[in-house]
């Protein structure tokens, strides 16, 4: 892979994406951020752990629904990946920036890279919309 895409947007994915970035810098790998701002309020906390972002979508508004997450997220991610043209996205968890980043990669036919998380029920009502969320993005995903 000589272009990797990490997409995240909550504290969780950073402090779990923060060991493969490093890992990646180490090995001289090129890769791209992109932070879509979902839990932007708790970002500041985080940001140290990896490096500032190369593209921050700042998608989150006051009492947004998560159709309003997963359309401010869709409308920028598209042009970003037509942009940059990575050969991988990489994205960890169970939330709406990374089933909307891989779904959009998957149009673009792009390869995904899921890291996991969560624990599995199987049961898309529980919890939701996480367990949804992770099924579809591992059945997207070339690497799990």
């Amino acid at each position: 892979m000589n272009n990797i895409l990490i997409s995240y947007g909550t504290r969780p994915e950073i402090i779990k994406l923060s060991p493969v970035i490093r890992e990646l810098n180490k090995k001289g790998v090129s890769f791209t951020t992109v932070f879509t701002g979902q839990h932007r309020e708790l970002y500041d906390e985080m940001k140290d752990l990896v490096p500032k972002p190369d593209y921050n979508l700042a998608i989150m508004k006051k009492n947004q629904s998560l159709t309003g997450i997963m359309s401010g997220i869709s409308s920028e991610f598209g042009k970003i990946l037509q942009n940059e043209k990575p050969d991988l996205l990489m994205v960890q968890g169970d939330t709406a920036t990374v089933a909307i980043s891989a779904l959009i990669a998957f149009y673009e036919k792009i390869q995904v890279g899921h890291v996991e998380a969560g624990l599995r029920t199987y049961d898309l009502t529980s919890p939701f919309p996480e367990e949804g969320n992770r099924q579809l993005v591992s059945r997207l995903a070339k690497y799990n």
